[in-house]
């Protein structure tokens, strides 16, 4: 395991991260992935209605606020479970996931997050310059519903 890794605590690493490693990336900070743990049902609320474009300290701000800062860790398992993606809005293309952050060797800082790759729902895993801004129509956090007895 890459020593980098284990000071934000990314137990194992993926295959996106070790290319990321090893292409001198740093990982900056890292939740521990919690949604495969969790039984309930993934939403994709819109939290910008009426705003055109979002900055990456206001989407951050919203989704620490909304407690929906999940990583990378939980980008990849839904990546793997895109069934869990099925009721997202089409209009919307990008699933943040501010709870990583890794720093390209420019300096820039980036987010994890699902993109949508066409009209039949299939999702690719990538990462994106979080100070470009984002446009409020195609961009979302996930919020997960805990399930209630």
């Amino acid at each position: 395991m890459d020593q980098r890794s284990e000071e934000v605590g990314m137990p194992e690493l993926s295959k996106l991260s070790s290319e990321l490693i090893r292409n001198d990336w740093k990982l900056r900070k890292n939740v521990e992935p919690t949604i495969h743990k969790m039984e309930g049902v993934i939403e994709f609320p819109s939290f910008l209605e009426g705003k055109e474009f979002i900055s990456d300290k206001e989407l951050e701000r919203i989704a620490l606020n909304q407690g929906s800062a999940y990583g990378q860790g939980d980008a990849e398992w839904l990546f793997e479970h895109q069934e869990k993606l099925s009721g997202c809005p089409p209009e919307v293309r990008h699933l943040m996931f501010p709870g990583t952050e890794w720093e390209h060797p420019n300096g820039a800082l980036l987010w994890p997050y699902l993109y949508r790759r066409n009209k039949n729902g299939e999702w690719g895993l990538y990462v994106f310059w979080r100070d470009f801004g984002f446009s409020a129509k195609h961009v979302r956090l996930i919020h997960f519903v805990p399930k209630t007895s």
